[in-house]
């Protein structure tokens, strides 16, 4: 038994560290260590991603650079060891290991690199650090309250009376006593953990019948076969559904009566759908006992929940809302193309559609053209509020291609659709603009996975999404967004006009010494009059 391996610690980090130019052109980074240090690894991390204290700011993004190591037990002694690291452009931290063994030691790590700034840290264990080591095995009582939790093996339980089909067997034996098929149905409720058991108890009816018999809070496979509609709604199951499931009206009596049931029980979800999806009707336009809603209304508005509620889930394809939402697209297929229900298709179904495809089906739009105004309309809007924007962009562009043609040339939808999604910017080669080039081509690329830290005030941002609405908004005297203004603006003092008609509120006057008003000889020598300061500033 041994000792649990103690993790590395950040012995030393710098962002941007201290550079000391040499005379080779190159920059040298020194970092001194109090006491002799085990190392690890050294991270440099590239300039925009994370670090401990910000982003990182090394530039340029590649180079080469030698690590110098001062390295005891060592001989001769002092001796300094190198090794060559190779950094490239990542989006990122770069660690390259050192791992130095147990015994060899260090207080002193160079760094000699072409590099202008680097954000580097270094890893390792202090003088200090507990080293690993064996000690006998000593057996120790432990109480059941502490003890590690460890995942019990029922496979066992597969040989008792003959296995997962003799089990199943015993469950529909009339013949067997009921603790034998309780028990039965316990240690399949254990095997169920390893192998679903499901399947093969819904091939054996008579042990479907008599699950159903038992109530729901009896195990964890009656709860499931109860309410489960992938179970519940089995073809071994249906018939044999007890008349107080909820389940019962949709799967017992004719057709349309099945149908009329679904509609009113949307409430139930999946299973109300199913039946719809098996079923045909032209009550597509009719009243629900209690809705004052149409029936597709009240399917769409449905599907629009469905199409919500997957921003809240991840991409699995077993998420009851993605097969709720699949289930309502169906349906929708067969909706009739009339007056009274295109309009209302066409305003809500490309935004169920284009959910789909986000989520990797390969739905297509199978609406008349001439609601190609509308469809494009809504799917502008849809691929502005579904989350994963990119991927969102690109499947309405598809899903829009056979309607662009009925729009006019100068439809606004349709100059939006056919335009690149993002400008060119062209950026200078600076921190500044550095920073902005990675935001913007995070903006490009919005899908992608990084560890880039991005930073940008209000103006930057727009200048990035919208360069011609930046520069109209710079011509404002005091634009918004904290935008510089392009409008020249001159001191008052620089300019006549700006004197003219003034209205002073309070005037300081003094007494100027002159020859009346300023006329050869004057008509009253040494004589004094009032004069404002502000227009004496003017006249200098």
């Amino acid at each position: 038994m041994s000792n649990p391996r103690p993790s590395p610690q950040l012995l030393y980090h710098a962002s941007p560290a201290p550079l000391y130019p040499t005379n080779d052109g190159s920059s040298l980074l020194a970092v001194r260590f109090a006491s002799p240090v085990r190392l690890s690894s050294v991270r440099i991390t590239p300039e925009g991603v994370d670090s401990p204290t910000g982003p990182g700011e090394t530039y340029p993004a590649e180079w080469d650079g030698t690590l110098l190591l001062n390295t005891a037990p060592s001989d001769p002694v002092n001796a300094l060891m190198t090794t060559t690291i190779h950094v490239r452009g990542a989006d990122h931290p770069l660690d390259f290991p050192i791992d130095m063994p147990e015994g060899v030691s260090t207080r002193f790590v160079g760094l000699v690199s072409p590099a202008q700034t680097v954000t580097i840290s270094i890893y390792g264990f202090p003088s200090d650090a507990p080293v690993p080591t064996l000690i006998p095995a000593v057996p120790a009582e432990q109480s059941s309250a502490v003890a590690p939790p460890r995942k019990e093996d029922w496979s066992w339980v597969s040989d008792w009376a003959g296995g997962i089909a003799g089990l199943i067997i015993l469950l529909g034996d009339d013949t067997a006593r009921t603790e034998l098929r309780l028990r039965a149905l316990q240690c399949l409720d254990l095997l169920d953990r390893i192998s679903p058991a499901m399947p093969h108890i819904l091939v054996v009816p008579s042990a479907v019948s008599w699950i159903l018999n038992l109530p729901p809070t009896t195990s964890p496979l009656v709860k499931r076969l109860h309410e489960d509609p992938d179970f519940a709604l089995h073809p071994t199951v249906r018939p044999r559904l007890p008349s107080s499931h909820p389940f019962y009206p949709l799967v017992h009596g004719l057709e349309p009566d099945r149908r009329r049931e679904a509609w009113k029980r949307l409430d139930l979800g999946r299973p109300a759908l199913v039946v719809l999806a098996e079923t045909a009707g032209d009550d597509w336009l009719d009243l629900s006992p209690g809705s004052d809603l149409s029936n597709l209304a009240s399917l769409l508005a449905m599907g629009q929940a469905y199409a919500e509620a997957t921003a809240d889930t991840d991409d699995s394809d077993d998420s009851e809302s993605i097969r709720c939402l699949e289930l309502v697209l169906d349906i929708l297929e067969r909706a009739p193309l009339v007056p009274k229900t295109t309009p209302q298709l066409a305003r809500r179904l490309p935004r169920l559609a284009l959910t789909s495809r986000v989520r990797g089906s390969q739905r297509t739009l199978n609406l008349p053209p001439d609601q190609a105004g509308t469809i494009s309309r809504a799917l502008l809007i849809a691929a502005s509020s579904i989350p994963d924007g990119a991927r969102a962009w690109s499947e309405a562009v598809i899903l829009v291609q056979p309607y662009l043609p009925h729009l006019s040339p100068d439809d606004p939808v349709r100059t939006r659709f056919t335009s690149s999604t993002f400008v060119s910017v062209t950026l200078p080669d600076t921190p500044d603009g550095r920073r902005l080039a990675r935001l913007s081509a995070a903006m490009s690329e919005p899908a992608s996975s990084s560890s880039v830290v991005h930073q940008a005030t209000p103006a930057e941002l727009v200048s990035l999404l919208a360069p011609s609405y930046y520069k109209i908004l710079a011509t404002a005297p005091v634009p918004p967004l904290g935008i510089p203004s392009t409008v020249p603006r001159a001191t008052p003092e620089s300019q006549a006009s700006a004197w003219a008609g003034k209205v002073y509120s309070e005037h300081e006057f003094r007494t100027r010494e002159g020859v009346g008003l300023g006329l050869p000889g004057g008509v009253a020598p040494r004589a004094s009059r009032p004069a404002s300061r502000h227009v004496d500033e003017y006249a200098r």
